[in-house]
């Protein structure tokens, strides 16, 4: 459990106990959880657990009794702007960043509307849907049912794989990894450090140099920063021996890569990029993880009375708007500018 212990001690949910999330209130909870326990104890007396460990889709407590006791789900959340910062792998490490509007959303309080990306949370509506593999990756038919009437169906065109469960919508479908979090692309890892400033973009094909390197797993976790420290350099002299950068600031980048491996790879337990993945999102480049694309996959169709069809809403604007896409954030407005790190 070293990779998910260390991810919940640098979490905002640190200070939650963790029964207080994986054990259902009441005597029942408890005894599932000890019955649970000693087949850990037996997995871990003979090896047998999973590399890496994963919650299946039967394994947590239903939000609300769990994370609702904190988190009210119709409360309204006012939008939110977001900065998303890229970098090209090139010399200059060009920043391309999008900045989004998130609707979050929830019961409108003027309108009485459920609206944006919370209209999910509306508990006049309940969402069943069909879950064909334990880590719920891949969904079948989606039931739509208000206020206890079937309102539609929608089935994805490749249909026929047998579900192993069926299973209402409940927050931890999106929110997945409200606390055990980790990167998913070593690329990201590197762009959340250049972001922070923890890495210098003005550091010739820094980017490209740390994700070459951060890719591998090959370096020892106890000695991750001598590691990095070594190969920093040495990966300069390969791939670009006519730059000459900054001994203090390869310094400082090795230790920021450092810590990134530290907190994403666990060889041992089989957790490298692209293993651990949030659902609070879509698919994107580098990505394998769908996401809300698991049921807004443009696949999921319905019919409706007279014979209508209708497929799953891909409109993104519900969710979120668009307000710089792949823009030098140098060129950015005052609002936006003031979002960024260091800015003040």
């Amino acid at each position: 459990m070293t990779p998910e212990y260390e991810a919940y001690a640098r979490s905002p949910h640190s200070n939650v106990a963790c029964v207080e999330c994986h054990v259902n209130p009441g005597a029942a909870g408890v005894i599932k959880s000890k019955w649970n326990g000693l087949h850990m104890v037996a997995g871990l007396v003979a090896g047998s657990y999973s590399r890496p460990i994963v919650a299946g889709h039967g394994d947590l407590p239903a939000a609300r009794d769990t994370c609702q006791h904190c988190h009210a789900p119709q409360r309204f959340k006012l939008d939110k702007v977001k900065l998303f910062a890229h970098y090209d792998l090139d010399k200059d490490n060009t920043p391309k960043w999008n900045a989004m509007l998130l609707r979050l959303g929830g019961l409108n309080p003027k309108t009485r509307q459920w609206q944006g990306i919370h209209w999910h949370a509306n508990p006049d509506n309940e969402i069943r849907f069909e879950v064909l593999d334990p880590e719920i990756s891949k969904i079948g038919k989606v039931t739509l049912v208000s206020k206890g009437q079937v309102v539609a169906e929608f089935v994805p065109k490749e249909g026929g794989q047998k579900p192993i469960a069926v299973r209402t919508m409940d927050c931890i479908d999106c929110h997945n990894r409200p606390t055990h979090t980790f990167d998913y692309t070593a690329k990201a890892a590197v762009e959340r450090a250049i972001f922070a400033g923890a890495i210098d973009p003005k550091t010739p094909f820094i980017a490209e140099v740390s994700v070459g390197l951060l890719s591998k797993t090959e370096a020892p976790r106890d000695g991750a920063e001598a590691w990095f420290q070594n190969a920093l350099p040495a990966a300069y002299q390969a791939k670009h021996p006519e730059v000459k950068p900054d001994p203090r600031a390869l310094s400082d980048a090795a230790r920021a890569l450092a810590t990134l491996y530290r907190w994403d790879v666990f060889p041992e337990m089989g957790l490298t990029w692209n293993r651990h993945h949030s659902n609070t999102g879509h698919k994107a480049e580098g990505l394998d993880n769908p996401g809300c694309f698991r049921c807004h996959d443009g696949a999921h169709e319905a019919t409706l009375e007279g014979g209508k069809k209708k497929k799953l809403s891909q409109d993104c604007e519900k969710c979120h708007a668009g307000l710089a896409f792949d823009e030098d954030p140098a060129k950015f407005d005052d609002t936006l500018a003031s979002m960024i790190p260091g800015a003040n």
